[in-house]
């Protein structure tokens, strides 16, 4: 499977407090499977990170712990210009769009991706493109 379409995310596992695992599990996650998007995201060493690792290539993702950095807010970067930033704590989101900004963030989540262990190998079948 090729995949073109791909989220690169900061989590630090409020959004699944904040929306209820109804709106991850029946609505965003099914949507975003059915249009084939795949999602890297990088979890504090909060537990539900660990917890949807399980489940990871089922549902088109693949999740890496950092335990020593603290991350206290989601951001997220999708196509190929968005940046968004929420925080769900201070009810603030953002949303900005420019290549710019979205070059130089996914230039450091792969540095940081890059830079944590691989629990499993949810995506080492995959080819993206």
């Amino acid at each position: 499977m090729i995949i073109r379409k791909i989220i690169f995310a900061w989590e630090s596992g409020t959004a699944w407090e904040t929306y209820g695992e109804v709106f991850w599990d029946k609505k965003y996650i099914p949507k975003r499977i059915e249009n084939k998007i795949w999602t890297r995201i990088i979890y504090s060493d909060a537990p539900i990170g660990q917890k949807h690792q399980e489940k990871d290539l089922k549902s088109l993702r693949e999740i890496r712990i950092d335990k020593h950095t603290p991350i206290k807010i989601q951001i997220k970067l999708f196509g190929k210009r968005f940046s968004a930033f929420v925080s769900e704590k201070e009810m603030i989101g953002l949303i900005i769009e420019s290549q710019a900004i979205h070059d130089t963030l996914k230039g450091i989540f792969e540095v940081h991706w890059n830079n944590l262990s691989k629990k499993t190998v949810s995506q080492s079948k995959t080819n993206f493109a």
